[in-house]
Formats: C-alpha cells, structure tokens, sequence
C-alpha cells in the first residue's frame, strides 16, 4: 500500500497566513474547451485519477478554477505532470495530453483572500512543510484532504497560492467557486487560443521550449 502523507492537525492553535489577490489581476489558465474561461470544474471523488492538488471533493458542494499569474507557469502545472527526461535530457508531449483544451486569460474584477503556502513560514503556519506542496498525484487523496480542512478552518478563504512544483519560483493559484462572489471573474477578450489548433501548437512549441519540450507533428 503506497501511504498517502501526513493528514491535518487535529488540533490547531494559529490561523494561517493570509495573501489578499488585488482587484484586476490578469491571471492564465488551462482549461477543457467546452468550459468557459470563468467555469469552475466540479468537485471530484477523492484522489481520482486526473485531479488536482487541491481539488475540492463530493459532497462539497463548490468546484475549483486552477490558474497561475504566469502563462507558461500554467502549461507547465497542467501539461508537465509526469513527463520525464529521455536520455538526451529532453521532453516530448504527446497530443493526447493537450487536445482539446486551451488557453485563456482571465482577471479578477474584486479583491480575493488566499491562503498562501509559499514560503516555509506560511507552511509551518498550518503544520506542514513542502510535502503539501510536493506531492506527487498518486498522493493528491491526502492532499485534497488538506484542502478540505483549510477550507474549514478559514471560512473567508476563497482559494490557495502556491510555489509550482514544476515550475519554481512561480506560483500556481486554485479558486473556490463556493466562495468566489458572482463575478468575481471576467475573460479577457481575445487572449485565448486552441493548443490542438496549428497557431495552438506553434505557441505551445515557442513557450515550452526553454523547458526542453518536444511537440510532435510538422511545424506550421
């Protein structure tokens, strides 16, 4: 039996840190293109398969939005999961893991309040070191499980930030659409764009390639 991780404090005497996301803040996503740019997935069954960190679980009742301040920090949280090196230190990504999604921005339209856990400070906050932050997905059941009991303890917290496992020192951020106001977030107009589509994958070829990322199929 593969062990999960640590679960949460049963008992905590601290609240923990707080970072307020301003208004009008542009932020990037990756997301199914039969979902708005604004939509927020359902919640999920406990570690299934495909699932975020901190996804919220059944019977919560709120989805998650999963997004990052950063373009390439985005693709590179939801595309270069378990991709790993070949021997000449290189990466390929296979069509199969990018078809049928997109990339879009988006911008918050009121202050959002975050639990942060970037710094080893803001983790010990909540009786934790980078193992919440580090995990691999076979383990994401337990993490989500901490989401859950942040969500309880902090009851004004609309999501989470923090430090990308994939893509250091950059941040990833998940929303609760249970807790985000109506509108809370606005598409950006014209920022979105296939990865399956030919302009999709010349992006997708030109933003991955510092990170040593081979895209299949013929140049456009």
């Amino acid at each position: 039996m593969v062990a999960l991780g640590p679960a949460p404090p049963a008992e905590l005497r601290r609240r923990p840190h707080r970072y307020l996301l301003p208004a009008r803040s542009m932020l990037w996503r990756i997301h199914s293109a039969r979902r708005t740019v604004t939509g927020f997935r359902p919640p999920s069954d406990p570690g299934a398969p495909g699932g975020g960190r901190f996804d919220t679980t059944r019977p919560d009742e709120g989805g998650v939005l999963y997004c990052s301040e950063d373009r390439s920090t985005a693709l590179v949280e939801r595309l270069l999961r378990s991709q790993k090196f070949d021997g000449r230190g290189d990466r390929l990504l296979g069509e199969q893991l990018f078809a049928g999604r997109r990339v879009s921005m988006l911008q918050t339209t009121t202050e959002l309040v975050l639990i942060t856990l970037v710094s080893a400070t803001d983790l010990a906050a909540v009786g934790q070191n980078d193992w919440l932050v580090q995990a691999e997905p076979h383990q994401f059941a337990r993490t989500q499980e901490w989401a859950r009991w942040l969500r309880s303890i902090e009851q004004s917290a609309q999501g989470l930030v923090w430090q990308s496992r994939r893509d250091r020192p950059g941040r990833a951020i998940v929303l609760f659409g249970d807790r985000c106001p109506a509108g809370a977030l606005a598409a950006v107009p014209h920022s979105e764009f296939d990865l399956d589509s030919d302009t999709g994958r010349e992006h997708l070829r030109w933003l991955l390639r510092p990170y040593y990322v081979t895209i299949p199929g013929k140049p456009g």
